[in-house]
């Protein structure tokens, strides 16, 4: 894997989470603590990991002191475990500092659990994300070993799709006109689910119609 290419993808990638608003979710994440999100895909988890890097942007912290990278990339196929570590040499071929790492969508790269263990142990402050089955796995838990905190992300709560909708309920709302707007949304949401990137979507149709 070229380092050029990994320089590139990091570049795009942070003009990637940059560029999106996101809906700030109840989730706090401790200031030390090494995190895995799991979920089903679409359930949210990029959209955290981009709450999170854009709270420190706001706080001061810069490109230069974090990582993110997608390895749903397509230009990152056939990227293998022994080759992830030329990912921090490129961020520090960049920026010359030791980032927060932001890796999305590992689960992609077989074996990719024994460099997240390495980072760990060498303290590296690390985000994971995962969408399948081998992420809960016994094995990927005992070779974690506890240095991890597994986060389960579900989609929209329907309180959290009015949120993201922009609605804010009224004081007794269900007896109002309000209560005919939120049924409609209720089917919308039954119907849809509550996945941030769908709900996104309808938002941008609606509003170019």
């Amino acid at each position: 894997m070229d380092k050029q290419l990994l320089k590139s993808v990091m570049l795009d990638n942070q003009k990637e989470v940059q560029r999106y608003e996101v809906f700030k979710r109840d989730f706090h994440f401790e200031d030390f603590g090494n995190y895995v999100l799991i979920g089903i895909r679409r359930a949210g988890k990029s959209f955290l990991i981009y709450q999170r890097i854009q709270q420190l942007l706001t706080e001061g912290v810069g490109w230069d002191s974090m990582l993110y990278i997608n390895f749903e990339d397509e230009r990152l196929d056939g990227l293998q475990v022994s080759e992830l570590n030329l990912i921090i040499e490129a961020h520090l071929e960049m920026y010359g500092k030791r980032p927060i790492l932001f890796l999305d969508e590992i689960q992609n790269i077989e074996g990719w659990e024994k460099f997240a263990r390495r980072l760990a142990d060498e303290k590296y402050k690390v985000y994971i994300t995962g969408s399948n089955a081998k992420m809960l796995s016994r094995e990927i838990a005992t070779t974690l070993g506890g240095r991890y905190w597994n986060a389960d992300v579900y989609p929209y709560s329907f309180f959290e799709y009015l949120k993201a909708k922009n609605i804010t309920l009224a004081t007794n709302w269900m007896y109002g006109k309000q209560s005919a707007e939120v049924s409609k949304l209720f089917n919308d949401y039954f119907s849809f689910g509550g996945f941030p990137e769908l709900v996104d979507i309808i938002a941008k149709r609606a509003w170019l119609n």
